[in-house]
């Protein structure tokens, strides 16, 4: 079960921009306005792959790349 957890785990706006296909200042702008789920330790975000997928409803750009190979 870590295993799971750690691999659902993105650390820093830079994963999770990298995971979404977004720019790590609409990373950013997001986190400020509550827009996407977060998780704040002192200073350092922390986004979880599967919640991230489910706000913008699958779409994510590791999403899609794994379906692109898959097909």
């Amino acid at each position: 079960m870590l295993r799971q957890v750690s691999e659902d785990l993105l650390v820093g706006a830079d994963q999770a921009a990298e995971f979404t296909g977004l720019s790590r200042r609409t990373i950013y702008h997001l986190v400020d306005r509550n827009q996407i789920p977060f998780s704040r330790m002192g200073a350092r975000l922390y986004f979880r792959k599967s919640a991230l997928d489910i706000s913008f409803g699958g779409e994510s750009k590791e999403r899609l790349n794994s379906d692109n190979q898959n097909e």
